[in-house]
């Protein structure tokens, strides 16, 4: 687990650099060990692996619990408004429950697409494009070719 330490020092690090707000009653630092936590235990809840996920969430928001995309994605996870109502995600502004959310997800792609890059490649671009893609009748988005090396 030893990128969880280090992904903890970062999120501190990276809250600081965005001007993200730590949940009102922890410290920067707390709130970099608590979210880490939460990756680790959510990874293990659902069969991913933890650094993975980590690396997914960091990818995502730099794990700002306040970032909104050029494309309207929201929180820590990044989950698009119908994406967070689809899964049952009230608020993903909350740190907690997006990564709670985000490892559901990401492991629901996994057993649907049955490896985890295709699984990210879901997470980012959507589900339906990659099934389009997967059928030859889609192309990938160039975000997407970056966030996971085709």
């Amino acid at each position: 687990m030893r990128w969880l330490t280090v992904m903890a020092a970062a999120v501190a690090a990276a809250t600081v650099q965005a001007g993200a707000a730590a949940p009102a009653k922890q410290s920067r630092a707390e709130f970099a060990k608590t979210v880490c936590a939460a990756t680790e235990h959510n990874a293990r809840r659902t069969g991913l692996d933890a650094n993975f996920l980590v690396r997914l969430l960091w990818k995502e928001s730099m794990f700002d619990p306040n970032a909104v995309s050029p494309k309207g994605a929201q929180g820590l996870a990044q989950f698009m408004p119908a994406t967070a109502e689809r899964r049952g995600l009230a608020d993903p502004f909350d740190p907690l429950a997006a990564v709670a959310a985000s490892a559901d997800y990401l492991a629901d792609l996994k057993k649907e697409f049955g490896n985890m890059g295709l699984a990210a490649a879901a997470y980012n671009a959507g589900e339906e494009r990659v099934r389009r893609w997967r059928a030859g009748t889609g192309g990938m988005p160039a975000e997407t070719q970056d966030y996971v090396a085709f």
